[in-house]
């Protein structure tokens, strides 16, 4: 395998940055890339070796895909296309670089806002878990609990709501990541189909090969393939993208006009996954802030009040029935 572990977005960030600066230093491509992994070996293995054989198409491409993350072959990908063509290679890996440093802002930003309702979760759950359970055992001689008065579908079903409570507050932190991150593949996309252009390949075969590299979810992939043999026009195959409910929907008609133009098709495509990139992690950042106090919600509605009635009911059915 190419990679040991997956490598973290500022990682990759680093290695193209590095790689970059040795390129810019006046070393050959290999060579860059071969000082960078002496540097960084958590994450880079046998790199320049497989670039060197540029046999990405059939044995490398099959031990990248197993590596299962799709940072890792994106950046491989855009570097061996980079290579074959020997075209701004170096603007390519400062705009990986930014790509990446960019996701891992956002990510980070994400997780500062997101740690104290997370936090709060976690501790919710062991402090009524151990209010639960630990409790009623420790003070067994003063504390009744619904176990004790035969309620045993009461009792689990009071636990039930605390961890389900507990559960949905985590959820609701990892919402925003969950929603969010896969829509960046379309950046990444965009991204790649213009370096594919650049190098002198053909719209169709840019467009297709780029949906095979960011590995989007298959039905929208199915959805976005353009077929090379057929009766349709591409501008006609454009139209029918365009009216499907995706990130990309938006810079259609750009691309049309560019390719019955013949002008500006690369810059328009390259200025689109920016700011498609903008607008996807501003709405990442905006609903991860209102999370962060959504979480709040289930803490309040089911874990504390089951909490407290798992610990202060039994009391109260105790002495209601002592009273009679």
């Amino acid at each position: 395998m190419i990679f040991r572990s997956r490598a973290s977005p500022k990682e990759l960030a680093d290695f193209c940055g590095l790689v970059s600066l040795q390129l810019a230093a006046g070393k050959d491509c290999l060579s860059a890339i071969k000082s960078v992994r002496q540097r960084a070996p958590k994450f880079v293995k046998s790199l320049s070796h497989e670039i060197e054989l540029l046999s990405f198409e059939t044995a490398v491409r099959a031990r990248v895909l197993r590596s299962k993350s799709f940072e890792e072959i994106f950046v491989l990908e855009s570097l061996l296309a980079g290579l074959k063509s020997q075209i701004h290679l170096k603007e390519l890996l400062d705009s990986l670089a930014q790509c990446f440093y960019r996701l891992h802002y956002y990510e980070k930003k994400q997780r500062s806002l997101l740690k104290l309702p997370r936090l709060q979760a976690i501790i919710l759950l062991f402090m009524s878990l151990f209010i639960s359970f630990v409790v009623p055992i420790i003070f067994s001689n003063s504390l009744i609990s619904f176990l004790d008065l035969g309620l045993r579908a009461v009792f689990w079903t009071l636990c039930a709501l605390i961890l389900a409570g507990s559960c949905l507050s985590l959820w609701i932190c990892e919402y925003p990541q969950i929603k969010y991150k896969p829509k960046i593949k379309y950046c990444h996309f965009l991204f790649y189909l213009s370096r594919l252009l650049q190098a002198g390949t053909d719209f169709r075969s840019a467009w297709n090969r780029s949906l095979e590299v960011v590995h989007l979810a298959p039905s929208d992939s199915k959805l976005l393939q353009i077929p090379m043999k057929t009766a349709k026009a591409l501008t006609e195959h454009l139209q029918e993208i365009e009216q499907l409910n995706l990130p990309i929907q938006h810079i259609i008609s750009p691309l049309q006009i560019c390719i019955q133009s013949g002008k500006g098709l690369i810059s328009v495509i390259e200025s689109a996954s920016l700011r498609l990139f903008d607008d996807i992690c501003m709405d990442w950042e905006e609903e991860a802030q209102q999370r962060s106090l959504t979480s709040l919600l289930p803490l309040g509605f089911l874990v504390l009040p089951s909490t407290l009635t798992l610990l202060l009911g039994p009391q109260f059915l105790y002495f209601q029935m002592r009273l009679q």
